[in-house]
């Protein structure tokens, strides 16, 4: 269920990337804001919203292990990224609170490790913000704290203006990791 739910997320994103109706302005251009030639060999993608992208990854308490699913996960990611080239990749890391801030960190580390050394992803795209035990998950169960969030985000600078959805009555905080 999950593998047919990121298919019809990717799908989405492409429909709204591409087939969008002719009265907006053209969606794929090229570096000039023109409409690609067929001698084009890689126009740009123009997205006007955030994306949530698979995920969120969920982790039993105190692992920081990355499964086979999880990599698939990863996968579609890059693959977007290399399709969405303007576009940064926002990775919020949660942990529960009876887990050390470490762990939280390793967790990202494995999966911006995975997109930098094996698929190619300049790390510079990639925007870590930990969250820590700030934000717990909507549905109070406490073995969905421990997770890792995606979200395809345009701008870099204005990463604090991205909504967060958290548990009832949580204050989340989180700090950027470089």
């Amino acid at each position: 269920m999950k593998g047919y739910r990121m298919k019809c997320i990717t799908l989405i994103l492409l429909y709204s990337v591409i087939w969008l109706p002719a009265q907006s302005s053209p969606r794929l251009t090229d570096a000039g804001g023109q409409e690609p030639s067929r001698r084009n060999k890689q126009p740009q993608v123009v997205i006007d919203e955030i994306f949530q992208a698979c995920g969120p990854l969920f982790f039993q308490s105190g692992s920081e292990n990355i499964g086979a699913k999880d990599e698939k996960c990863l996968l579609e990611i890059s693959l977007n990224l290399q399709f969405a080239a303007d576009y940064f990749l926002v990775v919020d890391v949660h942990r529960a609170t009876s887990e050390h801030d470490d762990v939280s960190l390793a967790r990202v580390g494995k999966a911006r490790e995975y997109l930098v050394k094996q698929k190619k992803i300049d790390p510079a795209r990639l925007i870590i913000r930990d969250f820590g035990d700030s934000c717990p998950h909507e549905i109070a169960k406490v073995d969905l704290n421990a997770r890792l969030e995606f979200f395809y985000w345009r701008a870099r600078e204005d990463v604090e203006s991205l909504p967060k959805r958290c548990g009832s009555g949580a204050k989340p905080r989180f700090r950027i990791v470089e």
